[in-house]
């Protein structure tokens, strides 16, 4: 038959040589304020009962530190309850001697009514919650950690929206950065091209100029080609200048040709510097036309992806307030949320800017909401508190049938156990005062007899 291991609490605990406490039995209520002045030995107290469930590891010391001081053995007898069942826990730690490391440590975990009915360690650690250890361990956490921390408690799992709200958050950052060299490239073309000083230019126009320019290159060879025939009549003219006798006739005709010939280089002589100017002039024309182009081609690209970058933004933001959406619908507390910058939010206040008290009683929620078997908080910062949160957080304990251990490092009226120097003193206030009293009585008394010895 399985054992119903839910709302487990701290029945009773027998306490034999734990650091520096020597022998205390305790039987304890839901509501457990521990007062103490510093080194009484509270935390020993309390880490007694964690250390009873989850062996050495609880301590934070060395295993050998665990035993008292020239004592070779402690032992942790505890009782846990719930409506239905009781289990005891014994937890033995030996040592060698003080200065030998080696030590050992045993279990042995039953139920009352069947005690061959064992635990294993397996088991006893299944029943706490890392908030039951630390309950303000949210605060010690960057961001990201307390998010996963409580969708860990709240079972909530995000993998398949954190992983399209990455994909959607990386392809903003490569528009992004797309946009940005569209951007510069945008600002140095158009100061290469400006509108205002330029004018519009048809292409039409360029198209022309640059059939001009082709039929300058043509009518350019065909002068070339002339002159080449000039300079062969020159060399043929002065043969014939040796045979003048001979040839007057052709002398003549040659002569003639040539003058003819040297007219229209010089017509075409001018001809040629009017191309040049019109070649230079389709040039620009050109150039400006190329710039222009540029121009118009950089405006396109920037407007496209600014486009797209406000697109993906607007994707990006969309998924992230689907996710918010998607935790409101988990077991998270009404009270809590996590916005679109993904930050904890306890009624719309930052978790880190809560005072301990409201932080408590998240921790409460949270581990409320994580069914931990043991329904046990511990509270080392107890110090923290004042009276109205104390009181506040015991009302939250009594509503939710938690049992709540309180550390404090005063003594006064509102502490349910009061130790020092690792001893139960009393549990009632006046019958401290009233042993304090005569301790401060005793020590005026010894310091008096010093001073007149």
């Amino acid at each position: 038959m399985t054992k119903d291991l839910t709302g487990l609490k701290v029945k009773n605990i027998d306490i034999q040589n734990i650091k520096n406490i020597d022998y205390l039995n305790y039987t304890f209520s839901d509501w457990v304020v521990i007062g103490g002045r510093n080194q009484s030995w509270k935390s020993s107290l309390v880490d007694s009962i964690f250390g009873a469930i989850m062996s050495h590891k609880f301590f934070w010391t060395s295993p050998t530190k665990i035993v008292k001081e020239w004592e070779n053995k402690a032992i942790i007898t505890m009782q846990l309850h719930n409506k239905d069942t009781e289990i005891t826990i014994e937890r033995t730690f030996k040592k060698w001697t003080d200065w030998n490391p080696r030590w050992t440590s045993k279990l042995l975990a039953y139920f009352w009514n069947n005690p061959k009915d064992w635990l294993k360690q397996t088991g006893l650690d299944r029943l706490v919650n890392i908030l039951t250890i630390d309950p303000l361990r949210l605060q010690n956490l960057n961001i990201p950690d307390q998010i996963k921390e409580i969708q860990g408690i709240t079972w909530l799992d995000t993998t398949k929206i954190d992983e399209e709200l990455r994909v959607l958050e990386d392809e903003r950052l490569n528009v992004g950065r797309w946009k940005k060299e569209q951007d510069a490239n945008y600002e140095l073309v158009t100061k290469m091209w400006i509108p205002d000083k330029v004018g519009k230019v048809d292409i039409n126009e360029v198209l022309e100029v640059l059939n001009k320019y082709e039929a300058v290159n043509i009518h350019k060879a065909e002068f070339e080609r002339r002159l080449s025939e000039k300079e062969r009549l020159e060399k043929q003219m002065e043969e014939l200048q040796k045979t003048l006798d001979k040839v007057i006739e052709l002398w003549w005709t040659a002569y003639n040709l040539y003058e003819s010939e040297n007219d229209k280089l010089e017509k075409e002589s001018w001809t040629e510097e009017e191309n040049k100017t019109k070649l230079q002039n389709a040039q620009e024309i050109n150039q400006k036309a190329d710039l222009y182009n540029n121009f118009i081609e950089a405006k396109k690209n920037k407007k496209m992806y600014a486009d797209d970058y406000e697109k993906c933004d607007f994707d990006v933001k969309l998924k992230q307030k689907e996710r918010v959406e998607f935790i409101k619908t988990s077991k998270m507390p009404a009270y809590m949320t996590i916005d679109a910058k993904l930050w904890v939010l306890i009624d719309w206040v930052e978790y880190k800017q809560l005072n301990t008290a409201r932080k408590l009683q998240v921790a409460i929620d949270l581990n409320i909401i994580s069914e931990s078997p043991l329904k046990v908080i511990r509270i080392e910062e107890g110090w923290e508190l004042d009276i109205n949160a104390l009181k506040t957080i015991q009302e939250e304990i009594v509503a939710q049938w938690y049992q709540i251990f309180i550390e404090r490092a005063t003594v006064d009226e509102y502490d349910i156990i009061i130790m020092d120097e690792g001893e139960l003193i009393d549990d009632d206030w006046e019958i401290f005062k009233r042993i304090e009293a005569e301790k401060l009585k005793n020590i005026e008394i010894s310091n008096l007899l010093k001073k007149n010895a």
